[in-house]
Parts: structure tokens; C-alpha cells; sequence
């Protein structure tokens, strides 16, 4: 989900478009989510259960810059999907807006082109750092495949060893039956 924005970046597939909503303020905290513009519904009864109620967020000049923002307009929001591990990544925007913010400036950084620029690098890392654990699995696959072929290998000649020993001892037997054999003669 991007908030402040009614379109998806480039490579990713837009679900669906709307407005951000969230509890109300004087309420308990809750998160932000992307209200579908054109949603589906389910008939229900008439009943009210006072449950949790939905407000949409608006823009307030004095926390952004108006311009270019302007006071009690609906914040757009949009839901995307990506094909790939670069997907499960959207969410560090969020993450990120509010760990970049200053007090001093608060402003919808979702938007912002350098922090856009700064979470798409780190979503390549991140796919970086994935490819790399999977050769070290790969690797670490190959080297247990190899360990097992050794433990055979040393298991075959611990039983070789036990043959031959067992043979020895067969022989040294016979041996000493024959010599028992050419003494009593």
C-alpha cells in the first residue's frame, strides 16, 4: 500500500486505488489502510455493534506545506503487487517515511524521489542478499551431500576392515589347527 498516490511505479501491478483510511484520532491507535474506491459488499443486517469504525485521513496545512498540499483533501492511496521478493518490500516505505521524517518538516515522503530512490536500493540489496543465501544453501546442500558420501565410503570400509579382519582371524585359526594337527603327528 502507497499512500499519496493513486498509481503504482513502474514493473508493479496495480490491485486496486482509493483513500487512506484509519480509526479515529481521539481513538486507539490503529493502522493506515487503502479503502477501495469502488469496494464490494456484503448485504448484512440492520444491527450496530459499535465496533471499529473507519475515518479517512486528510491532508492539514500546518503538519505539510500547503502549497503544495492542500487543507482537509483526502489522501489517495494505492495497493500494488510485484511478481518477485522485491514485493514484500513496499511496506519499508511506510517504515522508512517515518523513520526519515523530521519534526520539523513533515511532509508525505512516500513521494519523495530520493527516499523512493533509497528503498528501491534497498530492495535490491535485499534480492542481492537473497541470492547469496541461496548459493550458500546450495553449497551447504553440496557439502552435507558430500559428508554423507564420505560416511558411506568410511562405513563401506569399516565393514572391509571387519571382513578382513574376521578373514584374519579365520585363517590364523586354521592355522593354528593345523599346527596342532602336524604336532600331534
Amino acid at each position: 500500500m502507497i499512500p499519496g498516490r493513486e498509481n503504482c511505479y513502474q514493473g508493479w501491478k496495480k490491485e486496486y486505488n482509493g483513500l487512506l483510511a484509519s480509526d479515529h484520532y481521539a481513538s486507539r491507535a490503529s493502522s493506515f489502510i487503502c479503502v477501495d474506491k469502488q469496494p464490494d459488499y456484503v448485504p448484512g443486517g440492520q444491527e450496530n455493534k459499535d465496533g471499529r469504525r473507519l475515518y479517512f485521513t486528510s491532508t492539514k496545512c500546518g503538519s505539510l506545506s500547503c502549497p503544495p498540499y492542500k487543507d482537509n483533501q483526502a489522501v489517495n492511496c494505492v495497493v500494488c503487487s510485484h511478481n518477485s521478493s522485491l514485493g514484500y518490500f513496499i511496506v519499508l516505505q511506510y517504515v522508512l517515511a517515518a523513520v526519515l521524517g523530521h519534526a520539523d518538516q513533515k511532509r508525505l515522503l512516500l513521494n519523495d524521489p530520493d527516499i523512493v530512490g533509497q528503498i528501491h536500493q534497498m530492495a535490491k540489496n535485499v534480492q542481492s542478499l537473497t541470492q547469496q543465501v541461496s548459493q550458500l544453501t546450495t553449497s551447504l546442500n553440496n557439502a552435507k551431500s558430500d559428508l554423507e558420501t564420505q560416511k558411506q565410503k568410511s562405513a563401506d570400509s569399516t565393514h572391509q576392515v571387519a571382513q578382513l579382519t574376521n578373514s584374519l582371524n579365520d585363517v590364523k585359526s586354521e592355522l593354528a589347527v593345523q599346527k596342532q594337527k602336524s604336532a600331534g603327528i
